[in-house]
């Protein structure tokens, strides 16, 4: 079910229902995510969560599963922000494992792909986090990515 506002979709409906569909995949946020503050660096953030949702969002759309599903998880530990995206996707074949983050490397057939994730885990790494591939899916699941973000989040002023 898509939430819309009355002359758009934004960003205050997907929090009121966190499920919504995206480029025809239901995108989810899982039940259990919770971060209380804000971000000290909300290109890091963008960069590194927006890359991981892009790829997995192709991933279920591309992907044999449906419905086509994307699952993402936020959860605060202290200043730390953990980060789970889950797609239901055909997982990450066993050749492009060891290269997954490297840029140039992708699954998508035209030119001028591959940098995402190479961007997404740089921009955890320059903070002191990193991202990876948690479980490679295949046959019952799609891929997991997981990323950690420390010194991130700070405290909501009230």
């Amino acid at each position: 079910m898509v939430t819309r506002c009355a002359t758009r979709t934004c960003r205050r409906c997907w929090w009121r229902n966190p499920s919504r569909l995206e480029k025809g995949v239901e995108l989810k946020l899982a039940d259990d995510s919770f971060v209380r503050g804000s971000v000290t660096d909300p290109v890091a953030t963008g960069t590194v969560i927006g890359n991981l949702v892009d790829n997995a969002l192709h991933a279920a759309r591309m992907g044999p599963r449906r419905p086509a599903t994307v699952e993402v998880g936020l959860f605060a530990e202290g200043p730390a922000l953990h980060v789970s995206v889950m797609d239901s996707g055909p997982g990450v074949p066993g050749p492009l494992r060891a290269t997954l983050f490297d840029e140039g490397v992708s699954t998508k057939l035209t030119p001028g792909h591959g940098l995402g994730l190479a961007l997404a885990r740089q921009a955890a790494r320059a903070r002191g986090g990193d991202v990876w591939l948690a479980d490679a899916g295949g046959d019952a699941a799609g891929a997991l990515f997981v990323a950690k973000l420390p010194d991130l989040l700070v405290e909501a002023q009230e």
